[in-house]
């Protein structure tokens, strides 16, 4: 997912946007995942580690936004000092903005019409609820089971 940290009127060193990959930078395995000294980094900057940061950031936690947001920076080669990030006014100077990839909609199957069931009646009112009249077929041994290669005859 395309992201990127914008940084507005914070120090002339580091205001700018940043491309980066919030997503795959949490994501294990992923090729923009955080490094160990990364993580060491974020878990020194906030006290989290690296099981909580998930969620720290999906739950809006500053300490985690900032740790992220030092890794961006110096992923992105500035120079800059942590109480620049600490400093900032709450809520303000910076943020990630996220761009979700725009998903193709498939056609409907077989031209059924959107919100109906593949192969249902457009005019249906749905399911009937009477119940069918077909009866299962009887089982012949008369006794539910069926005789097994090694049950006594």
């Amino acid at each position: 997912m395309e992201s990127k940290l914008v940084i507005t009127d914070l120090h002339e060193g580091i205001n700018g946007e940043y491309p980066c990959d919030l997503i795959g930078m949490l994501t294990i395995g992923h090729p923009d995942s955080l490094t160990n000294r990364e993580l060491h980094r974020i878990k020194v900057m906030t006290g989290l580690v690296a099981s909580r940061l998930f969620d720290a950031i999906n739950e809006g936690d500053m300490d985690a936004e900032l740790g992220i947001a030092a890794v961006v920076l110096d992923r992105n080669g500035r120079e800059f000092q942590e109480d620049w990030l600490w400093d900032a006014p709450m809520g303000s100077a910076m943020k990630f903005e996220t761009k979700a990839d725009k998903e193709e909609e498939l056609p409907p199957a077989n031209d059924a019409p959107v919100n109906t069931p593949t192969g249902a009646s457009e005019t249906s009112g749905g399911v009937s609820s009477e119940p069918k009249s077909e009866t299962p077929p009887k089982d012949p041994s008369g006794t539910g089971n069926r005789p097994s290669v090694t049950s006594a005859t």
